[in-house]
């Protein structure tokens, strides 16, 4: 098949574009700035500020679409202009785009956010709360447009909505979690009883090439994550045996840390600036957020095969720039 895999410059992006090549299928990596990678040819487009020329697109069997803007936990970078721009018209513009251009499959990478956070419950795909913050709803709103589209007969989509994803070369906060704790800057986390839920890179684009060729995908939308779900603790330990670091036996209490959260609140609210800690970012470690992909194992049976325990060494793994 013919592939057009957009954002393959990114983590995910580049490892589903490594595996579709490995299977044999043409790929176009599609990105903003130039990169080499894994693809058969590529694209440079900024998705929301321009449009793929239509005979860019001839030919192409399936789109796997991950463009995007990620979520920005310190909530200043990008505003709910940008998020609509990018995340939702330049999703239902290439979905349009990729029906006309004869494309069988519009493959969308969405994300658990596009739904509200269960709290402390752990939830299946019958989840159906809307988020409140601008990212998952950009997200949410672009998987409604998607389906409208789908019930049309405009565009044939199968949504994704990946937990946290990770595995060689991983980015974003569980890479700083790594590099903090080899730096030995991190602190000795207590056991909260947390859960949250992760997903292996790998089962992840195993699951979308899988579902490629399934048409009882179609017009479905189906959670991505392990069965077990992890406390911040155990990530933590698990970090620290990865890195051949002892793990230390005292712990911060956590009403110590919800304190230097709230001296980090106010000196946001004073300058202006970011600072390390603070109640967004430890909710982030202490709260949970537990998934399960029951309509993945129902339909097809599915199980992921890696686990984050049998994965540590990768993921800590320094790799050269």
């Amino acid at each position: 098949m013919h592939c057009l895999v957009t954002g393959a410059s990114g983590f995910i992006g580049r490892v589903l574009s490594s595996e579709l090549v490995k299977s044999g299928h043409r790929v176009t990596g599609l990105f903003r700035n130039r990169a080499n990678g894994p693809w058969t040819d590529h694209l440079l487009i900024d998705l929301g500020s321009q449009s793929i020329p239509d005979e860019l697109l001839s030919g192409v069997d399936v789109i796997y679409h991950l463009a995007g803007i990620a979520h920005d936990i310190h909530g200043s970078k990008y505003n709910e202009a940008d998020y609509q721009r990018i995340n939702v018209q330049a999703t239902i513009d290439l979905a349009r785009q990729a029906r006309l251009s004869g494309a069988r499959h519009f493959i969308h990478f969405s994300s658990v956010k596009a739904v509200a956070d269960p709290g402390e419950n752990c939830v299946d795909e019958s989840w159906d709360v809307w988020p409140a913050d601008i990212y998952g709803r950009s997200k949410r709103e672009a998987e409604e447009a998607l389906l409208e589209l789908h019930k049309a007969g405009d565009c044939t989509v199968t949504i994704l909505r990946p937990t946290l994803v990770y595995g060689q070369g991983i980015k974003g906060n569980l890479a700083q979690m790594v590099n903090a704790i080899r730096s030995g800057y991190f602190p000795s986390l207590p056991e909260t009883g947390n859960r949250r839920s992760l997903i292996h890179v790998l089962d992840l684009v195993d699951i979308a090439q899988h579902l490629a060729l399934q048409p009882l995908a179609y017009g479905k939308t189906y959670i991505v994550s392990e069965r077990v779900a992890y406390s911040t603790r155990r990530i933590y330990e698990l970090m620290c045996s990865g890195l051949h670091k002892s793990v230390s036996k005292w712990t911060i209490p956590q009403s110590v840390l919800q304190g230097i959260a709230r001296i980090g609140d106010s000196l946001e609210s004073l300058t202006g600036k970011s600072f390390p800690v603070n109640s967004s970012i430890l909710g982030k470690l202490f709260g949970s957020a537990c998934y399960q992909s029951n309509l993945l194992r129902d339909e097809f049976n599915w199980q992921p095969a890696r686990t984050l325990d049998g994965s540590i060494d990768e993921i800590v793994e320094e790799r050269s720039p």
